[in-house]
């Protein structure tokens, strides 16, 4: 928030990534611990308070909000964690006479939309701009002293083993937003591992250094590049029949010798 302020009194703009759309990304029972789920992906519904909807960000599927548990009935439902719209109210909460900007995928769903805040705040008709990964790759505005990435963390749940570099990735080009035009500018990563390499490596520059890295554990673990590997999805609307087609896909691969088989397991999203 001070450094905020400071860039803010010297006339200069700041960005803001935090990699996570809508209000909330969690509707919760405090009651039972119930969690509101897509019915189609089992993944929890997101809070959108533009339209005052719950919606999948995986197949689109919307649902009202209610105070009321499903599963209990009582009036004990309550939103928690923060999204890009979430972050928006609360700036503007603590800076009321700046213009902010926000860009993600609700944000700039049409061509006009997306060149519209982009030049908005090339032109300074904001101060503040807000927005996922979007805003992290080959935009280029001169008055911007300070970029900040809201929880680093979030790219590192997922279980792939690129997700260290691809957060790499993300903090390395963000960081490349300030500084560009302006000396004495600030990049700040907020996260609560504060040990972890691929951040370290991200802060201090050290593009060599995380590329031998990656390389050594991709070879330790026979990973692409030293390796293919080749993902098979088979999905259906019936399970017991998607279930039936994964066995004999199964029983006529482990014949070859030549591979190494993982799974079959089941998807993170149904």
């Amino acid at each position: 928030k001070q450094k905020i302020k400071e860039t803010l009194d010297k006339k200069e703009q700041v960005i803001l990534l935090h990699n996570r759309r809508s209000h909330s990304y969690l509707i919760k029972c405090n009651k039972c611990n119930n969690i509101t789920q897509c019915p189609n992906c089992y993944v929890s519904l997101k809070y959108h308070i533009n339209k005052n909807i719950l919606k999948c960000h995986h197949c689109s599927h919307t649902n009202r909000l209610t105070k009321y548990c499903t599963n209990c009935k009582t009036n004990s439902m309550q939103l928690f964690g923060l999204g890009t719209q979430k972050l928006e109210l609360i700036l503007n909460k603590l800076f009321p006479q700046i213009n902010i900007l926000r860009y993600d995928r609700d944000s700039s769903q049409t061509k006009n939309n997306y060149q519209k805040i982009l030049e908005d705040f090339e032109k300074g008709k904001a101060q503040i701009l807000i927005g996922t990964q979007m805003i992290a790759k080959g935009l280029d505005f001169k008055n911007v002293s300070l970029v900040s990435v809201i929880n680093a963390d979030i790219g590192m749940m997922i279980p792939d083993f690129r997700s260290g570099e691809k957060n790499f990735q993300l903090l390395y080009q963000l960081i490349g937003r300030s500084g560009r035009h302006r000396e004495n500018s600030f990049a700040i990563i907020q996260t609560y591992n504060i040990e972890d390499k691929y951040i370290l490596y991200a802060c201090k520059n050290e593009v060599k250094e995380c590329y031998d890295k990656i390389l050594k554990e991709r070879k330790e673990l026979f990973y692409p590049p030293f390796s293919r590997l080749i993902r098979i999805v088979i999905s259906g609307t019936k399970e017991h029949t998607v279930q039936n087609k994964i066995d004999n896909l199964y029983r006529a691969l482990i014949k070859f010798k030549s591979i190494n088989i993982l799974g079959p397991t089941k998807p993170l999203i149904e």
